[in-house]
């Protein structure tokens, strides 16, 4: 019983793949993945195991956090101060962060986009499931998110 207990529970915990948007035609991508406490502490001790030392779980979110990468055709725009992130239940607004003024790693090819990545701490306050606005300020877009339950990210759409 505690063996189906334990499997169950990473099942659970285990973080799902990016989510997002994707514009072939302006060369923009807006992906948002989840990782819950419980995946964090496993891709911690993970870690830990593979530079033998011990697992540091002191400081990470109890909510869990967000990791936002933002793929964009010129270095301004992938700037994550250009990003606000928004979480909301319903018409109530339960937390914003704006993004950091953070240079982004340049394109791999000519043309290539520049890539940037934003890490944003769910605020103890906001139970799962949640809703995260994600603004980009510099092309006056809002992508909408949902946090399921059970971890998962939904897309569900995007605003000018």
């Amino acid at each position: 019983m505690r063996w189906v207990l334990a499997v169950t529970l990473v099942i659970q915990a285990c973080a799902h793949g990016a989510v997002g948007f994707r514009s072939p035609v302006t060369n923009e991508t807006t992906l948002l993945t989840y990782v819950s406490r419980e995946q964090a502490e496993i891709n911690e001790r993970q870690k830990a195991r593979r530079e033998l030392r011990d697992p540091r779980l002191f400081n990470l979110p109890i909510n869990g956090h967000l990791e936002l990468v933002i793929e964009r055709p010129t270095l301004d725009s992938a700037d994550t101060a250009q990003f606000q992130v928004i979480f909301a239940q319903g018409e109530e607004v339960l937390g914003r962060v704006q993004g950091p003024k953070d240079v982004p790693e340049m394109p791999e090819f000519v043309g290539g986009p520049w890539t940037n990545i934003l890490f944003v701490q769910v605020p103890d306050s906001v139970p799962r499931p949640f809703e995260v606005l994600v603004v980009d300020d510099a092309a006056q877009v809002r992508y909408e998110f949902l946090v399921r339950e059970d971890g998962r990210v939904k897309r569900v759409g995007r605003s000018r």
